[in-house]
């Protein structure tokens, strides 16, 4: 199995963000994970790249532990978080060249990664402008750009296509399904049901920090017309 989650719990005071959460995916799966506004996504997502330490339960990326050994996990996860990360003082391959260094890439590797990813996400020119300068849709190119940098077993995407355009959604879509046929795991936390059609064949769905349905689209939609029915029969129409 690429993830198996252990009764994964996760408070803040006296707020459970996640409630003995349990769920397994094999490799080579793009994976939904639906849930609205604070239902736990992004502290799941956290948690699965060692980036937080469980209040109880734990989980394995690949077989390794993520308490026992948060260093391996963080070597074989690529993250988009939902929050920019970048470093506005940086140029972008200022900023790809001290990430791809946390993860003992070789300069030469970097470069190579980088002018593939960026040629492909159409930002191979503004290599050198800094990072403060870039729009929206720029600066998640970047992020997408350092998730993909080493090749990572596991990605773990937080609304992928945000700020993105058309152009840009259908070649990221290109570079999931692409990364997918590779063997390798890739969970995207979402609102936007259309892309989960587009990309996902299994569903993680999650209100208030627990699992409420892990297994295919077709069985999640069940008997309603289409995905966005099947989300409101578990949300209603108020929740996001």
């Amino acid at each position: 199995m690429s993830i198996v989650v252990k009764n994964l719990s996760k408070s803040f005071g006296p707020i459970k963000a996640l409630d003995g959460v349990n769920f397994s995916t094999p490799p080579g799966k793009i994976i939904a994970l639906l849930g609205p506004n604070g239902a736990g996504k992004s502290t799941l997502i956290r948690l699965l790249t060692s980036i937080m330490v469980p209040t109880s339960g734990t989980a394995e990326v690949y077989s390794h532990d993520i308490r026992e050994d948060p260093d391996s996990v963080k070597k074989i996860t690529g993250l988009l978080p939902e929050e920019s990360a970048l470093y506005d003082k940086l140029s972008i391959i200022e900023y790809c060249e001290f990430i791809g260094a946390l993860y003992d890439l070789p300069k030469k590797l970097i470069h190579e990664q980088f002018n593939y990813l960026a040629a492909r996400l159409g930002i191979e020119l503004l290599r050198d402008r800094l990072i403060e300068t870039l729009s929206k849709g720029q600066k998640q190119k970047v992020s997408l750009i350092v998730a993909f940098l080493h090749s990572p077993s596991l990605l773990l995407l937080d609304e992928p296509m945000a700020n993105l355009d058309v152009v840009a959604q259908l070649e990221v879509k290109k570079m999931l399904r692409e990364y997918q046929s590779q063997e390798r795991t890739i969970l995207i936390a979402t609102h936007l049901l259309e892309n989960v059609k587009d990309l996902c064949e299994t569903i993680v769905v999650i209100d208030k920090g627990r699992i409420k349905f892990v297994g295919s689209i077709s069985d999640f939609r069940g008997d309603h017309e289409n995905l966005e029915e099947a989300y409101l029969s578990y949300f209603g129409g108020n929740k996001g």
